[in-house]
């Protein structure tokens, strides 16, 4: 479904449901943003916490089913309580890698690579099963 999987279609639905709403405003994750989510996790003192961005083998790796997570089901892919980062979708981000490919990040369902991965091969106009996005929250 386009709505829900393409970078097109979810960004659309996004921007439906986000904005500018007088002290708040939200927005679909900027590459620049999961970047710092990874240096700040770097930067502190827990190595159990650090350790995760590099592993393979976090959340709902299952190689078939999209599931909700977060829960004491996949608790090993929380990584100072950031949810879904190593598994169950790819997160589109609004960056760009040129005018033909946008950038997901994480790991997905039906793929293992760690929190850090980063791809560009994923035009916007193609629904995805394996991609999904995270918004970002902005309290003024």
């Amino acid at each position: 479904n386009s709505a829900t999987s393409s970078w097109y279609g979810l960004y659309s639905k996004q921007k439906e449901y986000t904005g500018k709403n007088g002290s708040v405003e939200s927005s679909m994750i900027w590459g620049s943003q999961y970047d710092r989510i990874l240096n700040w996790v770097k930067e502190g003192k827990n190595e159990e916490e650090k350790s995760k961005i590099t592993k393979t083998s976090l959340g709902n790796n299952s190689g078939g089913i999209v599931t909700t997570t977060g829960n004491s089901k996949y608790s090993n892919d929380s990584i100072n309580n950031i949810r879904d980062l190593g598994g169950n979708l790819f997160e589109w981000t609004l960056e760009a890698y040129n005018t033909n490919n946008r950038v997901v990040r994480g790991g997905s369902y039906d793929d293992s690579p760690s929190p850090s991965y980063r791809s560009s091969d994923y035009p916007p106009d193609n629904p995805y099963s394996i991609n999904g996005s995270r918004l970002t929250l902005y309290i003024k």
